[in-house]
């Protein structure tokens, strides 16, 4: 249902009206929850908006602060890359870390002979 029409039955001459047994002013009280739980979703997308918008200029200004801790694990003696605390802050530990394995060539690719 394009509910954009329904919006615009109001622009609608009283004189149109009734249809289905409505007047045009019945009609408008029976679309009315549907309009205001579309105006309650709208607010709700812009709020939405807002916050991650926050949520964004949060983050990067805190971003500066984090990777300084982290940098200070990585280098301390004494706690390191392979320290269980390193691995909570969401970095893979170096032990755990993939190591890249020997690169091989790759064989010529072979021609085929259209046959005769």
């Amino acid at each position: 249902m394009c509910f954009c029409l329904v919006q615009s039955v109001t622009r609608i001459p009283r004189t149109a009206f009734p249809f289905s047994g409505l007047t045009l002013d019945a009609f408008v009280e029976a679309f009315r929850p549907c309009r205001e739980v579309r105006k309650e979703l709208a607010d709700i997308a812009l709020r939405r908006r807002i916050l991650l918008t926050r949520r964004r200029n949060s983050d990067n200004s805190f971003k500066p602060l984090l990777i300084g801790v982290v940098h200070s694990v990585r280098g301390d003696p004494d706690v390191g890359e392979d320290d269980p605390m390193y691995s909570s802050m969401g970095y893979v530990p170096k032990s755990r870390r993939r190591k890249p394995g020997r690169k091989r060539k790759k064989a010529p690719a072979r021609r085929i002979h259209p046959t005769r």
